[in-house]
């Protein structure tokens, strides 16, 4: 991934010979699902959201080995019923654009300065995910929905044309609707967004974090045989590793601090995890009750490099709490033990 982020070729350079490096570039990314007469208008050999992997030399019959991009869970990689989608695909739109860059209809122009409502709606909305909604991260599939909109990035409100200047006295008297769809129209009342998600938000964080789904048959998520245990060939896809990884570099040199992440992570017996260890984000946290307790002990991700050169890796995590959040999980267990014995 991090190669593909940073192809081996100008992608400024707007020149026909550049052609045909923009268009493979291209030419990796997933279809997303389109009308019929637009998936003619792409010469992408790349055919749609279930596809894994890219086609040989543009030949439908051979497939190079390369997985498509984004290397991310669709909005569906976990259950067998509903609409399969194995893998998550950029937006038509941008599809779009990144075709108009392919076929050299770009300029190095700077562009004009966006207005401070747009830099507003860019803080606000400029860190989200945008997906995949399984259930999602911030906000989940209701996004989608034309109706919770009355402008781009601007929700409807619910009872707003009721004669309440003031919303909050209509909520005073009426409360929420326990009933109501703001997908059927009629606005968005506080906490539609997000009621349809983990409650609380922990329980999805620790839960979500890759997902394995079956690459042979379109129509099929999780196969399992009789046992339910999984059968091979899957492939591992991640959900939202920039807000939720699932592996990390540690970044402590700290003598304490790598005792202590050894203590917590019990990894193969090490006595110390050093710096520049691949190790997972979540280690020493082993459920979703111990996410919600713990979740402000997990670290942060910084560059230690530069842009050219980068090096992220894990710091600030607090190994003191983690380590005695485990020696409480170990006194407890053990005194469960000691009373189910004794009994």
């Amino acid at each position: 991934m991090d190669d593909f982020a940073n192809p081996k070729f100008d992608m400024q350079d707007v020149s026909e010979e550049n052609t045909e490096k923009r268009m493979a570039y291209f030419n990796l990314f997933r279809m997303p699902l389109l009308p019929k007469d637009y998936t003619e208008y792409y010469p992408t050999m790349s055919k749609g959201p279930g596809q894994l992997y890219a086609l040989k030399d543009n030949d439908p019959n051979q497939l190079s080995g390369l997985p498509m991009m984004p290397l991310n869970s669709g909005d569906n990689s976990v259950t067998n019923s509903g609409p399969i989608y194995k893998f998550e695909t950029l937006s038509p739109t941008q599809y779009f654009y990144l075709y108009q860059w392919a076929r050299g209809r770009f300029t190095n122009d700077p562009p004009e300065p966006l207005s401070e409502i747009a830099q507003l709606d860019r803080v606000d909305a400029g860190n989200c995910v945008g997906a995949p909604f399984s259930p999602g991260i911030e906000v989940t599939w209701s996004v989608r929905s034309a109706a919770l909109y009355q402008g781009p990035l601007h929700l409807k409100l619910a009872h707003a044309e009721d004669g309440y200047g003031d919303m909050s006295k209509y909520y005073a008297t009426h409360g929420l609707s326990l009933e109501r769809n703001e997908c059927e129209g009629g606005g968005c009342e506080p906490g539609d967004m997000t009621k349809r998600m983990a409650i609380p938000w922990m329980a999805d964080f620790h839960e979500c974090t890759v997902q394995t789904p079956n690459i042979t048959d379109i129509n099929v998520n999780q196969l399992a045989d009789g046992s339910g245990i999984e059968v091979p060939p899957a492939f591992y896809v991640y959900w939202w590793p920039p807000q939720s990884p699932f592996n990390v570099t540690t970044g402590t040199n700290l003598p304490q601090d790598q005792v202590l992440d050894a203590f917590v992570s019990d990894i193969d017996g090490q006595t110390i995890i050093p710096q520049g260890q691949n190790v997972e984000f979540q280690r020493g946290i082993n459920s979703a009750e111990e996410m919600i307790n713990a979740w402000f002990m997990l670290g942060f991700l910084i560059n230690r490099g530069t842009a050219e050169v980068p090096y992220i890796v894990e710091t600030e995590r607090n190994f003191g709490q983690l380590a005695q959040s485990r020696v409480s999980q170990i006194s407890t267990a053990a005194a469960n033990a000691a009373t189910a014995a004794k009994s």
